[in-house]
């Protein structure tokens, strides 16, 4: 785990230089995100940290006006679990902390913060918006123990999170609304 401040991730993504509208060759477009998380996890309290491998999924749609529909979910053994979602530039993480998906010229930028850690994903553009690769980095506070926290599956208890990489990135751009299938 590449281990960044908490807070240069928030700053980074919510400086008002980044909080430039939708590029408009983007709107009616979804953006779909997915990686493999592998995870060294416990339940909250438990001894023993253990492995565990999900697909996680990012999916962006940019209304005809400009505004941000955002939807993340897992998947683990087949099924998807605990989704979240957000409308507009700002939310709320599954245990409270900041949501924010801002566009900085030809990129997409999404930090979501958890309780010691943050996710962001920087999704960047082709010159003509119709291809697009992406970047995650998962960084926890400075100072931070061997652990942050986050809800586990179902959304109901925590878990501590010990370490977290993603692989196999993959981003595609597609017409329409992909929450209206």
């Amino acid at each position: 785990m590449r281990v960044i401040p908490i807070a240069t991730l928030m700053v980074i993504s919510t400086c008002r230089a980044w909080a430039a509208n939708a590029p408009s060759r983007l709107y009616g477009k979804t953006i779909s995100v997915s990686s493999t998380e592998n995870l060294m996890w416990r339940p909250a309290g438990a001894q023993v940290f253990t492995h565990r491998e999900k697909t996680s999924h990012l999916i962006v749609y940019v209304s005809g006006s400009g505004r941000l529909f955002v939807r993340t979910w897992v998947q683990h053994g087949g099924s998807a679990v605990t989704v979240y979602e957000q409308v507009g530039a700002s939310g709320r993480s599954n245990i409270g902390g900041a949501r924010t998906a801002q566009f900085a010229g030809r990129s997409l930028v999404t930090t979501t913060a958890f309780q010691g850690a943050a996710t962001r994903h920087q999704i960047d553009f082709d010159a003509n918006f119709g291809s697009c690769s992406v970047s995650i980095i998962v960084g926890k506070e400075a100072g931070a123990n061997t652990s942050f926290q986050m809800r586990g599956m179902g959304g109901t208890s925590l878990v501590e999170i010990q370490s977290e990489t993603h692989t196999n990135p993959t981003c595609s751009i597609e017409e329409g609304n992909a929450f209206a299938r």
